[in-house]
């Protein structure tokens, strides 16, 4: 039978305990004005036909044709009688104990009403909250801070659409985005503005509704000013870590900051478990979780600046702890850590390269921008020459050659044409530049050499029908 001190406290809320002959039944009856509650307790699980015959003999009796009537039952670890016995209309609620808590198996409308006290004086009772786990958490108040964050993005999110399409890699530059090149030519704030800046609708939508979320939380828990040092201190070492390990991405977006707050909570989470797992369950660390698998599955997410601002929240919040109620004897140790992280993940993210590929390649991008494509070729090349592993100086310079091509091909230049695909293709083996150039040769009626890139379409894209068409065509005509 279970716990004494349930008994204690269930007669203690003015129930009546009502005699039964039956083994391993305990039958309570509480009498309010127009309602009857029996409460039974019950170490049988086993056999329907038992309970069936205890709830005719001991429980319906209880009724009163002047007062209505709800029946609550609960259930030992493990039973397998509480389907046949949720059909019972009058029985309202039926839970069931576990290793770890009390479980819900059937709740009616009405039971929140009539059986909440008695839920919780269940739970309490039979799993208590260790002494040692009792804690206590300050609620601060809140502010407008993460509704002014929203504000500032949205501003800048608006300015950005006015400059150009906010998906543009070189709006999102011009307006403050993690550029490589630019940091180590000086713009060292170039960490900090891309904590405003998003890419599309979809990417502001998304990161303005999980500041939104988890903005208010975590202000509420550690105070303004404290939230305040966790979003941007974390925010900027997401995009220092990702301008260190990914310097070949621009990249924009809150989402190293946001990623900064759920750090804030897993610290939470680690000084405060059981509040933690009051207000959060398991879907804190659900959530976390599957924010980062999507960082790695997603194209086009910088999800080292997620792991940087969440690895950033939790020192930062480790270093300035909850405020009041957090006394942490070592809190000097996590200040130092974070400090020192912050200061070695900066510098290295400041930090150029030993070898200076990136002057000439903002040298070329911009010439590229102001439509001198021979410079952009040149700078680009020299760029390439020094870093041809880099994915950013590859895509500039083909699009520097391909901005190339219109005059090109006004001025009839066969041979700079051919000459230029054959570059693009030792940069990039695509089959739209095979295609390009078998089609040039074709023109040219330089047909051996337009068949030998045709099969090469048909060996990078082996659907291609057009490339098969022509083929056949030089086939038929014994080439």
């Amino acid at each position: 039978m279970k716990s004494m001190g349930l008994v204690e406290r269930i007669c203690a809320l003015g129930y009546e305990e009502t005699p039964v002959e039956e083994i391993g039944y305990r039958v309570f009856l509480r009498k309010e004005p127009f309602l009857r509650k029996v409460f039974v307790l019950s170490d049988n699980g086993d056999d329907f036909l038992e309970w069936k015959e205890f709830l005719k003999r001991r429980v319906l009796p209880l009724q009163s044709g002047e007062s209505a009537f709800t029946v609550a039952l609960l259930l030992p670890p493990g039973e397998k009688v509480s389907p046949f016995l949720a059909e019972y209309g009058w029985v309202e609620t039926i839970w069931s104990t576990t290793g770890y808590g009390v479980k819900t198996i059937k709740k009616e409308s009405s039971a929140e009403q009539h059986w909440m006290i008695e839920e919780r004086l269940i739970s309490s009772t039979l799993y208590p909250v260790p002494q040692q786990q009792k804690e206590e958490v300050v609620i601060y108040k809140g502010s407008i801070l993460p509704y002014l964050l929203l504000a500032v993005n949205l501003l800048l999110f608006i300015l950005t659409m006015m400059h150009g399409n906010s998906q543009d890699i070189e709006v999102l530059i011009r307006m403050g985005a993690k550029y490589n090149p630019g940091i180590w030519l000086g713009e060292w704030w170039r960490l900090f503005t891309p904590l405003f800046l998003h890419a599309g609708f979809l990417h502001f939508s998304m990161n303005s509704y999980a500041l939104y979320q988890l903005g208010v939380v975590v202000e509420r828990l550690f105070g303004r000013g404290r939230f305040f040092f966790i979003y941007f201190c974390s925010g900027i070492f997401g995009s220092a870590a990702g301008a260190f390990f990914r310097p070949e991405v621009i990249s924009v977006g809150a989402s190293g900051a946001i990623f900064g707050l759920f750090g804030a909570l897993v610290y939470f989470g680690l000084r405060k478990p059981a509040a933690s797992r009051r207000f959060f369950g398991r879907s804190l660390w659900v959530t976390i979780g599957v924010n980062l698998l999507l960082g790695f599955i997603i194209p086009g997410i910088d999800y080292i600046a997620h792991l940087g601002g969440l690895v950033g929240g939790i020192l930062c919040a480790a270093a300035i702890g909850l405020g009041q109620k957090d006394f942490l004897r070592k809190r000097w140790f996590w200040q130092g850590a974070c400090l020192l992280s912050f200061s070695v993940v900066v510098w290295l993210a400041l930090t150029p390269p030993a070898v200076n590929w990136y002057q000439p390649f903002e040298e070329g991008r911009i010439a590229l921008q102001q439509g001198n494509t021979a410079q952009a070729i040149s700078s680009l090349e020299e760029s390439y020459h020094l870093k041809p592993d880099n994915s950013l100086v590859r895509t500039y310079l083909l699009q520097a050659y391909i901005s190339s091509l219109p005059q090109l091909y006004k001025e009839k230049d066969s041979e700079a044409i051919i000459r230029t695909y054959q570059r693009m293709i030792q940069i990039e083996d695509y089959w739209v530049y095979h295609f390009n150039l078998g089609r040039t040769y074709f023109y040219q009626q330089q047909y051996a050499a337009a068949k030998r890139e045709f099969v090469e379409v048909l060996r990078l894209n082996p659907e291609n029908q057009d490339a098969r068409r022509i083929l056949q065509i030089l086939e038929e005509h014994g080439y």
